[in-house]
């Protein structure tokens, strides 16, 4: 037998924060986020962050001034 997903019954999107949610009918609700292409394209930015505070983690630690 094969399992049938609800249907979603909201779709959003928010060109402005670059991301797509879909409401699903369902209890407890379940919500789906995607990103828009705008989205994707600030990953190569928020990887670049997340570098950097790696990095910074991994050095030891500066006093302010310094």
């Amino acid at each position: 037998m094969q399992r049938r997903w609800p249907r979603p019954f909201g779709c959003v999107s928010n060109r402005r924060t670059g991301s797509f949610r879909t409401a699903f009918p369902v209890v407890p609700l379940r919500v789906d986020y995607a990103l828009t292409q705008k989205g994707r394209s600030l990953l190569p930015v928020v990887v670049a962050m997340r570098n950097w505070g790696t990095a910074d983690l991994r050095s030891p630690s500066m006093d302010v001034g310094d």
